[in-house]
């Protein structure tokens, strides 16, 4: 899968990232329509749709791999150094990040692997019942 690009500055120990989230909201729009006799009429309704809103979260560096555009790792002391900005930062949360990923940036570019997110453990399916067989 491919990493990510994501808005970030490190802050006491803690990585701040500017994501974007797509948000259902309540709209009032106004429509019109055909009314039985033919006549358009207005009127006001309430939809819904989505907003994109940008927020801050905080994601710990603990488990993390930190590494440069050649795939060394960082230090944490060079970490809190390049990251006390805001900085754009190549993020993965599925694994490495593979050397063609690696080959647009530039050096100074911070690349983060986050540990995959924990999988619920899973359970076997309940079988579905045949149909019963109609009688008659």
């Amino acid at each position: 899968m491919a990493p990510t690009l994501l808005m970030t500055k490190l802050v006491d120990g803690g990585l701040i990232v500017t994501v974007q989230e797509m948000v259902p909201v309540r709209e009032k729009v106004r429509v019109k329509e055909i009314a039985p006799d033919g006549q358009v009429v207005e009127k006001e309704i309430e939809v819904t749709v989505n907003k994109t809103v940008f927020k801050q979260v905080v994601r710990s560096l603990k488990g993390a791999k930190v590494t440069d555009v050649a795939g060394k790792p960082i230090t944490e002391e060079k970490v809190a150094e390049l990251l006390k900005k805001e900085t754009v930062v190549v993020v993965s949360f599925w694994g490495d990040i593979a050397e063609e990923y690696r080959k647009p940036f530039k050096d100074g570019t911070v690349f983060i692997v986050f540990p995959p997110p924990v999988e619920m453990p899973r359970k076997e399916p309940v079988p579905i019942p045949a149909p019963e067989k109609p009688k008659g």
